[in-house]
């Protein structure tokens, strides 16, 4: 849609711009409606005293006839030379506010009532406020020399560097960025790119990416572009709902600098920026909040407009919320100019609440009656089996101590219909309150084993038999044996409150840290993350992602990654997952076949947690877990070993189901051994409750020396 060559044509002649009466140029452009011939004639020859011309500042309109707005201020002079056109772009976009009525400004965060929407974080991800400002004595963006850039850089880079506390931190200058640096800024969604075609028709691009660069804080809530738009884009950003506590960051940050370097102002047009929409408080105050029932309530678009909000996809403007994101909003303020950063924040806040409200009350009559979707031909899960109208009707009503609802515990079933399980309990009262239906899944799931029978652990590693099976490294490749563990006093992975999850971080990594001898080792919080650490856990298949649409749909994502990290010992034999699918899962592994010694590490490492943590445990349910089948022992030990005769003998599968074990590709569940894999499985246990981790060993050990004396034998 862009014509540099047309525009430069009347452009070079200093002539009205006649492609903007064109079929081609977007109707609604603010532009077009407000630059008639005679406010061009009125206006072609005169200039600000820095030289900015009526050309320069709707240069980007006319190259881009798509253009909703069409003009960019040159310099702060630009909004009086031009006011003949200025004004009415202004007061058109700002509709009702008049240049006349004037504009106050509020940083005070005290005068935000903002009580937190969201403290369980069932549906507010984050919240984001910035604000775009530019510094006395420069021109705008559009407009600024080489020089002037540098010289600005320099200038505020030296009031950033000086701030202390929270906002303490370090510049990032584009230039001479190199590759890490940059890799780890693109996955904190810090980095801004060069500007569209429209900041580039305005003049903004100049001498890229010379003179820009970002700040931000250690802790990752606070940052700065520097000569972006604007010459300086304050942020102000958590996870979660806590509106005022971003708020209030913001406005210590913005004093501050404010007080230091002085920033352009008006009365009639607030502060100044270089685009005409951003002028007044330059404020854009948002959440992105899952709300798929209010977005498709028949007044969503009118309660927008009562709160003077706005709402698009969270991947920008003109994006949908699709995927693993459908449902998910980036909800804004809208009105800018008139009012006082105070006020934008409580517009937005005040439409989120409400936004909320019709969300919760839908949410609310959905749970209320027995989950059809259930009934579908291709639901076949043991949610399915067990959940009757007649059960739920009698269970729906309840609520833990901690406020898990029987609707908790089965949404990830009730959405993903493939589930093969379909619950996930919220909290340990989950098991016993809702125990009509988790009592037969789990009888289900783990038969024979029945409840009344009790289980029993067993973490003696001098228990398991289990000489070497491969001492010349011939088969086995590598043995793993891990377990899930979840503490007392706190609710189950999916029913976590931020508070809860964070404090669990502390607590576990406190006494990780403290271990000694072959445990000893690091902690590794996902938050914060720099990319040289992470790609390193990636390359020793220590890092963990994200859990699947059914762990979402269960709960267990929530602020994702905040309060989840990863430890490992010096000798990389011992890694501990903090705040996964459990809130610890403990593991032990090594090169090679020594099953014992494997065993004998997890045990010495998971005893002496469980004595200085203490662990979810129940003499029906063994060790407590999120997931129904990962209940008891919650323990996977496998190895990986290669027996391509052994697999395709015919009693391959008997053998698997005589000594209680199961094969799969080394991939992870459902994957196929090819390639140069071929021929290697995957094979662990297949019992969990009912039995000692002495016996879950014991299973693997005596079904892998089973497989490998048919395979010596072929």
């Amino acid at each position: 849609m862009a014509d540099a060559a047309e525009a430069e044509k009347y452009r070079s002649k200093n002539a009205y711009p006649v492609p903007l009466k064109s079929a081609k140029c977007n109707p609604k452009c603010l532009l077009k409606k407000y630059l008639t011939n005679q406010v061009f004639d009125q206006l072609k020859t005169k200039k600000t005293k820095r030289g900015v011309s009526l050309w320069d500042c709707i240069n980007s309109g006319v190259v881009n006839l798509d253009s909703g707005t069409g003009v960019y201020a040159g310099d702060e002079e630009s909004y009086t030379v031009f006011a003949p056109l200025f004004d009415k772009v202004i007061e058109d976009y700002h509709s009702p506010y008049k240049l006349k009525d004037g504009h106050t400004s509020d940083m005070n965060p005290d005068r935000v009532n903002a009580p937190d929407l969201d403290p369980d974080n069932r549906f507010i991800r984050s919240t984001r406020i910035r604000v775009g400002r530019n510094l006395k004595g420069y021109g705008l963006a559009p407009s600024l020399t080489k020089k002037e850039r540098v010289e600005l850089e320099k200038k505020v880079v030296g009031v950033l560097t000086s701030l202390t506390g929270d906002l303490a931190g370090k510049y990032y200058p584009l230039t001479g960025m190199d590759e890490v640096t940059r890799e780890q800024l693109v996955n904190d969604h810090f980095l801004f790119k060069k500007g569209d075609r429209f900041l580039d028709a305005a003049g903004c691009n100049k001498e890229w990416p010379e003179g820009r660069g970002i700040f931000h804080n250690n802790e990752k809530t606070f940052l700065v572009w520097v000569n972006e738009e604007d010459q300086l884009r304050i942020i102000s950003m958590e996870m979660g709902s806590d509106i005022g506590s971003v708020f209030s960051r913001l406005c210590r940050a913005v004093n501050e600098l404010d007080k230091k370097l002085g920033f352009q102002h008006t009365k009639s047009h607030g502060y100044l920026t270089s685009c005409p929409t951003n002028l007044g408080t330059g404020m854009r105050a948002s959440v992105h909040v899952k709300i798929p029932h209010a977005k498709d309530h028949p007044e969503f678009d009118k309660i927008c407009e009562k709160f003077h909000i706005q709402a698009r996809g969270i991947h920008g403007e003109h994006s949908e919320s699709t995927g693993e994101d459908a449902g998910v909003y980036d909800i804004s303020n809208k009105r800018r100019l008139g009012l006082s950063e105070v006020q934008c924040v409580q517009d937005m806040y005040n439409g989120v609440k409400s936004l909320l409200e019709i969300e919760r009350a839908a949410i609310e009559k959905q749970r209320s009656v027995f989950p059809e979707a259930l009934n579908k031909e291709e639901c076949k899960s043991l949610l399915k089996k067990y959940l009757t109208a007649e059960m739920f009707n009698s269970l729906k009503d309840k609520k833990t101590a901690k406020g898990i609802s029987l609707y908790d515990c089965i949404n990830s079933g009730v959405v993903n219909l493939d589930s093969s399980c379909g619950v996930y309990a919220g909290d340990e009262e989950s098991y016993s309150l809702f125990s009509p239906l988790f009592d037969k899944i789990v009888e289900h799931y783990h038969a024979p084993y029945k409840l009344a029978d009790k289980h029993t652990s067993d973490m003696n590693p001098e228990k398991v038999t289990a000489p070497n099976l491969d001492p010349d490294g011939v088969f086995i490749r590598s043995t793993r044996i891990r377990v899930a563990r979840n503490l007392k006093g706190y609710a189950l992975t999916p029913g976590l409150t931020r508070k809860e999850r964070n404090e669990i971080e502390k607590k576990v990594t406190e006494v990780l840290c403290s271990l000694t001898g072959d445990l000893a080792g690091k902690y590794y919080p996902l938050t914060g993350m720099d990319e040289a650490t992470r790609q390193k856990l990636v390359d020793d298949h220590f890092l963990f992602k994200k859990g699947d649409r059914f762990l979402e749909a269960a709960g267990v994502n929530k602020l994702w990654p905040e309060g989840r990290g990863i430890f490992h010992n010096n000798d990389k034999t011992f890694l501990v997952w903090i705040n996964e699918e459990d809130q610890l899962r403990i593991i032990s592994m090594e090169k090679g076949s020594d099953i014992g010694s494997v065993f004998s590490r997890l045990c010495r490492a998971v005893n002496e947690l469980d004595k200085k943590l203490g662990f979810q445990h129940t003499d029906a349910h063994g060790y407590l877990s999120g997931c129904p089948t990962n209940l008891g022992t919650g323990m996977r030990a496998s190895v990986h070993v290669k027996i391509p005769k052994a697999s395709e003998h015919p009693d391959f599968q008997k053998i698997c189901d005589e000594f209680h074990i199961q094969a799969r590709g080394i991939h992870g569940e459902h994957s196929v051994s090819t390639g140069e894999d071929a021929g290697v499985f995957d094979i662990s246990n297949k019992r969990r409750l009912g039995l000692s981790e002495v016996q879950c060993v014991q299973d693997m050990y005596n079904g892998v020396k089973k497989l490998l004396e048919i395979e010596k034998a072929a």
